[in-house]
């Protein structure tokens, strides 16, 4: 009986470690007060959701689906606070493309970084990836390593 009493609570903090970690985020915003949430997932998935999102089932709103291995650079403009453009940076292993997840489309959406949006992002002088606007902020996420850093190279 002792031993089912030991194997069992065994179990239940593999259970526990494995629930809580799996349900662990990390948040990171920016002095403007914007926000996402990084949500690493068992299987190696990774929701990327705006603001701070503290639900236990998948994300049902706009979010991105990346792997835990990806760097990503997230753009803010203060002129259209509805829209955060993205662009995927690359990953650390093997990884594939970002999933676009816009499904209610009455908050803020996601749009990928193209040379079309790169005007509305950077002046025409631009030299350097941190020539970006002044009513522009991003950040540079590091999903595998849970860091981001802002325009100042301040970490979030």
């Amino acid at each position: 009986m002792k031993k089912i009493k030991k194997i069992s609570f065994i179990l239940l903090i593999i259970l526990s470690a494995t629930i809580f970690y799996d349900q662990s985020r990390s948040y990171y915003c920016l002095d403007d007060g914007n926000c996402i949430t990084v949500w690493k997932r068992f299987g190696g998935d990774c929701y990327i959701i705006p603001g701070k999102y503290y639900g236990l089932n998948q994300p049902n709103g706009e979010h991105l689906l990346a792997d835990n291995f990806q760097y990503i650079s997230m753009f803010f403009n203060e002129e259209k606070p509805s829209t955060i453009i993205f662009r995927n940076e690359g990953s650390s292993q093997v990884g594939g493309p970002i999933k676009v997840c816009n499904q209610k489309k009455d908050n803020v959406i996601f749009v990928e970084f193209s040379e079309l949006i790169k005007n509305e992002l950077y002046d025409d002088h631009a030299t350097s990836f941190s020539d970006v606007k002044q009513n522009i902020q991003y950040m540079v996420l590091n999903i595998f390593e849970n860091n981001a850093f802002d325009k100042d190279g301040r970490r979030l």
